[in-house]
């Protein structure tokens, strides 16, 4: 990956060469094999002692360098294959983990594994709507693996699909992924499933701002105040995704004039007027009655 990484267009190197492939597919094989004969070892239980979370986490790894090759193969469903199993492990195991390995789980998926699933899922023309957790749904392997079983034994929820299914919002109740935004006179479809998924969060936030406010009408204006964070960070959430969306297709060769392009500019006018919106609502919130 640091082969990579130095000769990515940004860093002002030179572009892979055939011998840099080469070379990069020779250590990957390798590291392929290594990976391969650790999980055989900790899965031995008897023997190793090892726990489940350290055979996932073995698995995952293992799993994320043959997605690599996959990828440097170009084999896109072999990439989704092993992908997919990959961040359901190490989702499994974020979900399981204390704080301070959930953060170096997330940036796992979202520096290396996140962006490589969604460039192959783009290489098999799959819609940008469908969000990553549906691709592991309909791509990890279930059958003859042992740990993948174990997981979903631990957390039935890890291959929920929130585009067809209701998802855990920060209440703790259901909420609906929407489909559409509207801007002043212009409705427009969501062509981002994270920007959905993270708008249907600030909805839930939104109801739940509403309702602490309402019920605590005599507090403190930096109680009041400290309500908005919940919102505001997940307004965040929406505009960074929605940025990320429009950058992934400038990418990808997209003009502005695509309809895909002018939904999501008109969707990322929206959610950062919204963030601004709930900025200046707190503020006026801490300025009390003198405002």
């Amino acid at each position: 990956m640091h082969m990579k990484s130095t000769h990515a267009p940004d860093s002002g190197a030179q572009s892979v060469t055939g011998s840099t492939k080469r070379h990069i597919a020779s250590r990957l094989q390798k590291a392929i094999r290594y990976a391969t004969h650790l999980v055989n070892l900790l899965q031995e239980k008897d023997r190793s002692g090892a726990s489940a979370q350290s055979v996932w986490e073995a698995q995952a790894y293992q799993q994320s360098l043959r997605g690599a090759m996959a990828f440097e193969k170009r084999s896109w469903e072999q990439c989704l294959l092993s992908y997919s199993e990959s961040r359901l492990l190490y989702t499994a195991l974020a979900q399981s983990a204390g704080t301070k390995q959930d953060d170096l789980f997330k940036d796992l998926l979202s520096s290396m594994i996140d962006p490589s699933m969604r460039y192959a899922a783009y290489q098999l023309k799959l819609p940008r709507t469908i969000s990553l957790e549906s691709i592991v749904a309909r791509y990890v392997p279930r059958s003859d693996n042992t740990s993948v079983a174990d997981a979903l034994a631990s957390n039935s929820e890890l291959l929920q699909e929130p585009g067809a299914a209701a998802k855990k919002s920060v209440t703790g109740k259901s909420e609906d992924v929407p489909k559409t935004i509207t801007w002043r006179s212009r409705t427009v479809n969501l062509e981002d499933a994270t920007t959905a998924q993270a708008l249907a969060s600030v909805s839930a936030a939104e109801a739940k701002l509403a309702s602490f406010l309402a019920a605590n009408q005599d507090s403190d204006r930096r109680a009041k105040a400290a309500a908005y964070d919940d919102i505001l960070i997940l307004s965040q959430d929406a505009v960074d995704a929605t940025k990320t969306a429009i950058d992934e297709l400038t990418a990808e060769g997209v003009p502005q004039g695509d309809p895909r392009m002018q939904s999501l500019q008109i969707t990322r006018t929206a959610v950062n007027y919204n963030l601004v919106e709930w900025r200046i609502g707190r503020n006026r919130v801490l300025c009390g009655e003198q405002d």
